[in-house]
């Protein structure tokens, strides 16, 4: 399972954190630890939602097959 290409989207920087952002960052900790931080608020509305989804049993009707999703992420890269 992985997060909606619109849920990356609407993330600080338009991206999940990686190791690249010490880089980014270098001198602003703060900031990145700022940045980081409204990332994992927004990844517990999304633990949330996905937990009621499972609990609901809603789940089946939420989530798109890898293929179609893979195939849905190269149409929007072109």
């Amino acid at each position: 399972m992985a997060p909606s290409n619109k849920f990356v989207k609407s993330l600080p920087l338009g991206k999940i954190p990686d190791r690249k952002d010490f880089i980014t960052f270098k001198g602003k900790d703060a900031e990145r630890k700022a940045l980081w931080q409204m990332v994992v608020e927004q990844s517990k509305v999304l633990g949330d939602e996905f937990f009621e989804a499972v609990q609901s049993e809603k789940i089946a009707q939420m989530v798109t097959p890898a293929k179609k999703q893979a195939k849905q992420m190269m149409r929007d890269h072109v």
